[in-house]
């Protein structure tokens, strides 16, 4: 697994190969919605930590990588929408999403200096609902993708798809800002948000139904969120 996720980021392209937010692509043009679905290969199970170190550590890229992510889309994302205050994305707390090497370490593969694809989640960490945004590139304009918030154990209590779309030619893809009631604090093993195959979702039973970690960006750290109409 982990030579196939190499050759995503050292063959050149990096393209990733994934109901219902508005989408709008770098181009400004909404994107329709598709049906998910799949079945689960008997040794495909995930561990139960997918996604996260081994030693419970956080996942930074190093300095000379860069700690900030740059803008993906030259234009990027509108001032406007469900935002406290407001949908500047300058003030939202921001966290990446890239391929990792898999069991046991889970170390980025791909993001700002590494190589396509990645992308940034745009989030507000309080508030009665969540605001989120996000951003990715690289990624294959042939595949519908879903932007999940996923729980664990597999397969998801709950995995939660939070936007659907198809990418624009060139790869890259924009989730308009869009809020979602959880009625729950997010941390940890409830605080992943992974960019997946949208075929790889069963999103009425808000559960996956096939595990290919070389086709999933997880985030580089779980996020925090606090619901405060949670007491």
């Amino acid at each position: 697994m982990i030579a196939a996720l190499v050759g995503l980021v050292a063959g050149g392209c990096g393209r990733l190969g994934f109901a219902s937010h508005r989408v709008v692509t770098e181009a400004g043009v909404e994107t329709g919605t598709a049906d998910g679905g799949g079945v689960l290969p008997d040794s495909s199970t995930p561990p139960p930590d997918a996604g996260a170190r081994s030693d419970g550590g956080e996942l930074i890229f190093d300095a000379a990588v860069g700690d900030a992510a740059p803008p993906i889309l030259d234009g990027g994302l509108p001032d406007a929408g469900p935002c406290p205050p407001s949908c500047d994305r300058t003030a939202a707390t921001t966290e990446l999403l890239v391929l990792k090497t898999g069991d046991p370490d889970w170390l980025p593969l791909s993001g700002p200096g590494l190589g396509d694809p990645w992308g940034t989640f745009f989030y507000f960490p309080v508030g009665p609902t969540l605001v989120y945004a996000f951003e990715a590139r690289g990624l294959d304009p042939s595949v519908t993708y879903s932007l999940i918030s996923y729980t664990d154990p597999w397969p998801g209590t709950p995995a939660i798809e939070l936007a659907r779309g198809a990418p624009a030619s060139s790869g890259s893809i924009s989730f308009d800002w869009a809020e979602h009631e959880f009625d729950r604090d997010l941390a940890d093993l409830s605080g992943k948000i992974w960019l997946v195959n949208s075929a790889h979702m069963d999103v009425g039973a808000e559960s996956m139904t096939t595990w290919e970690p070389a086709n999933i960006l997880f985030e580089l750290s779980p996020i925090t969120y606090d619901d405060t109409d949670v007491p």
